[in-house]
């Protein structure tokens, strides 16, 4: 019986935005050959060692770099992506298949964790960065672009077009008048509030924590669902100069408790 003679090792790469894409990629291949003495150890060995109990994941994610004799002449950047319907042996496996001068990424992943739409973003924000890395190992990390051209549009142009005319025969105060009784609010339950409304019950509960001795610097928790009431809170909070400090009222109580004490 004939089986796949190969051990995985777990690298934990520590990033500093300011390194260079040079000194980073040289701290990953010195820490690879520091963990070569242990390439004949057990994955099983290496769990213990780590301390991680037993049947908790050592890791997620795996990078498979096959370096198999080359097969074909393309000059291309290739990224593939394959979709499995059975699980992969974990969440995320990337395997790098070397041809020639190109490298061949493929994805295996598991459906009932990443959607197919994600994996999509992942490769090309993969290969966004790698195409960036060819300009220069002095570059560093913070200046590696992950963003694919067409995210970047969206981003900077589709999700800014919100440039509005505003009639030139007003005043200021006008305009504001003419949205008072506008919902700034809506529930959906059908709750409403109006932008005077939400200025007036905002108003008081300002005035309410400033008598508390709430001020610039004091942290003020607010514990309770999404709701009008939470909206009304939270201007309140910041019109009396406080910190909102947001309490998830689906947190168990114990953690509530330790959460307001610090």
């Amino acid at each position: 019986r004939v089986g796949l003679f190969i051990n995985t090792l777990p690298a934990r790469v520590k990033l500093s935005l300011e390194n260079s894409l040079e000194s980073l990629l040289k701290a990953i291949q010195k820490q690879q050959i520091e963990v070569r003495q242990y390439e004949y150890s057990p994955l099983v060995k290496v769990q213990q060692w780590s301390g991680i109990p037993a049947g908790q994941s050592l890791f997620e994610t795996i990078v498979v770099f096959e370096n198999y004799p080359a097969l074909t002449t393309d000059s291309s950047l290739v990224v593939q992506n394959i979709r499995y319907t059975e699980q992969s042996n974990y969440p995320l496996s990337l395997l790098v298949v070397p041809e020639h001068q190109n490298l061949r990424f493929i994805v295996v992943y598991d459906r009932s964790v990443y959607s197919d739409a994600v994996i999509e973003r992942l490769l090309g924000h993969l290969q966004t960065i790698l195409i960036n890395m060819t300009a220069g190992l002095e570059q560093s990390v913070r200046q590696l672009d992950i963003l694919t051209q067409q995210e970047r549009e969206q981003q900077l142009v589709e999700w800014n077009k919100t440039q509005t005319d505003y009639p030139n025969n007003r005043c200021i105060h006008q305009l504001i008048e003419t949205h008072t009784q506008t919902v700034a609010v809506a529930t959906a339950d059908g709750q409403t509030l109006t932008y005077i409304a939400l200025q007036q019950r905002t108003n008081q509960l300002a005035h309410y924590l400033q008598q508390q001795g709430v001020k610039p610097g004091i942290l003020v928790g607010l514990c309770v669902e999404r709701s009008i009431e939470m909206i009304v809170g939270i201007l309140g909070i910041l019109k009396a100069g406080g910190a909102y400090v947001p309490l998830d009222p689906t947190y168990p109580k114990a953690r509530l408790a330790l959460m307001i004490t610090e």
